[in-house]
């Protein structure tokens, strides 16, 4: 892959994302509000984005042009999540929201 990569976020269901971009020890929130349905979201990055999401029903997402849909099957979890693009390093964690 080569740079800059991307992040598409199709949502399904009102909800609300949190993007940030983390460069040269320097985090930066690049997206962080609640989103209608039927939007498509896509953002740039040089290195490392870290992201949440409420709910991964309400989102389907692809990195890289890389569906990632079938690694965020939990229903009603929220995610947590960063890529490294220097490591091609995805983490994702699930949590109960509420």
């Amino acid at each position: 892959m080569t740079k800059p990569y991307d992040i598409s976020i199709t949502i399904i269901s009102d909800t609300k994302i949190s993007i940030s971009e983390f460069t040269d020890s320097t985090s930066n929130i690049i997206f962080n509000s609640k989103v209608k349905s039927g939007n498509i979201l896509n953002f740039n990055f040089l290195s490392s984005i870290n992201f949440d999401f409420i709910n991964s029903s309400d989102i389907k997402i692809k990195l890289n042009n890389i569906p990632l849909d079938k690694f965020i099957l939990y229903d009603s979890l929220a995610i947590r999540g960063s890529y490294e693009a220097d490591k091609s390093q995805l983490y994702l964690g699930f949590y109960k929201y509420r």
